[in-house]
């Protein structure tokens, strides 16, 4: 839900949004069994810079974070 609400707003301000998945598929199925679809894998987005990265904290935060750390998603 964290996730949507972000989305939503920032696509509604008609900012470029750009939804990435951690592994190997882009449905991401949440917490409560709410699927939803990303724009692109996470290793395909790491290739991009970025103005924001929201991490909505999930039961993946931390892999997800260990992902950032050690890749090029580090802020400049």
């Amino acid at each position: 839900m964290e996730a949507v609400a972000i989305i939503d707003v920032l696509r509604r301000a008609k900012a470029n949004v750009v939804v990435a998945a951690l592994g190997n598929s882009l449905e991401v199925v949440a917490s409560r069994k709410v699927k939803l679809v990303a724009d692109v894998l996470l290793d395909e987005a790491e290739k991009n810079s970025y103005d924001l990265i929201v991490l909505p904290v999930s039961a993946n935060f931390f892999k997800l974070l260990k992902f950032i750390v050690s890749s090029k998603l580090r802020p400049t």
